[in-house]
């Protein structure tokens, strides 16, 4: 099982930002009868997602797409695609 498989068996959130700076959201393998707005969403700007997002994806841009994935946090795939990890006990 490659590291991309074992990451995403957890629950990830996958962010994409469009050339508009839209944000699609799209969760892969969470059950999200408690959240079910971050299912498939979409967002107006990075500022419109819950703050845990929010600091997730600043501190990946931080590290920029080379870093390895952090357990906790997630992975940057590219300048304007993130996984997020699910594991997230923040409120939004």
């Amino acid at each position: 099982m490659s590291h991309l498989d074992t990451f995403v068996q957890g629950g990830v959130y996958r962010i994409e930002i469009d050339d508009k700076d839209v944000v699609h959201v799209q969760a892969l393998g969470i059950t999200l009868n408690d959240k079910p707005f971050l299912e498939n969403a979409v967002y107006d700007t990075v500022h419109d997602l819950p703050e845990w997002m929010q600091a997730r994806i600043a501190v990946l841009q931080g590290l920029g797409e080379d870093a390895d994935s952090i357990d906790g946090l997630g992975m940057m795939t590219s300048d304007r695609s993130f996984l997020l990890t699910g594991d997230n006990n923040d409120e939004d």
